[in-house]
């Protein structure tokens, strides 16, 4: 199962493994995709693909903290998809794409999926969703939709446990 994310949904995973981040605090919508991905990664154990396009996106942050904490992130555990894209499928796909949906990111990383033979790609982006996951083979959704869709059941161990050094490691809110 080859599952990606868009610039969202990883900060969305690197939000919730911060040493003070507490959902109770957080906007009620956003904690639920914060704490799916999590679950995501630490329960199925899956390796997020990150797109060339999500790559340049946080590549841009402003921040250079931030910035290096997407790129560390993205280095140390998840897969950057380095193998070369056929530029012209990309190219072609977009294009389609846009016909479509205006946001030339979105199709940008809808396109890589596609060419890559990603299965899934997460993401909170409602536009993006209602615009093109009819015109695709690649299933696109809310973090929180998929992890439903694992069907993990209550008491279940992670597959990753995070390290007794980990700060996530004493909190019980990303724990089923």
């Amino acid at each position: 199962m080859e599952v990606a994310i868009d610039s969202n949904a990883l900060t969305y995973l690197i939000e919730s493994m911060e040493p003070n981040y507490f959902p109770s605090s957080d906007d009620p919508v956003l904690a639920i995709e914060r704490i799916s991905m999590l679950r995501i990664f630490l329960y199925a154990g899956l390796l997020f693909y990150v797109l060339p396009q999500v790559i340049n996106e946080y590549a841009k942050i402003p921040k250079y903290d931030w910035r290096d904490i997407h790129k560390s992130t993205v280095g140390a555990l998840l897969n950057d998809v380095q193998m070369e894209l056929d530029h012209h499928d990309v190219c072609q796909r977009k294009r389609e794409l846009l016909s479509l949906h205006p946001k030339d990111k979105d199709c940008q990383i809808l396109a890589e999926a596609e060419v890559i033979g990603i299965s899934s790609l997460l993401t909170r982006d409602d536009d993006f969703i209602k615009r093109l996951s009819s015109y695709t083979v690649v299933r696109i959704l809310y973090p929180s939709e998929f992890w439903k869709s694992l069907n993990v059941t209550p008491g279940s161990n992670p597959k990753y446990m995070p390290a007794e050094s980990n700060p996530l490691f004493g909190k019980t809110w990303w724990k089923i």
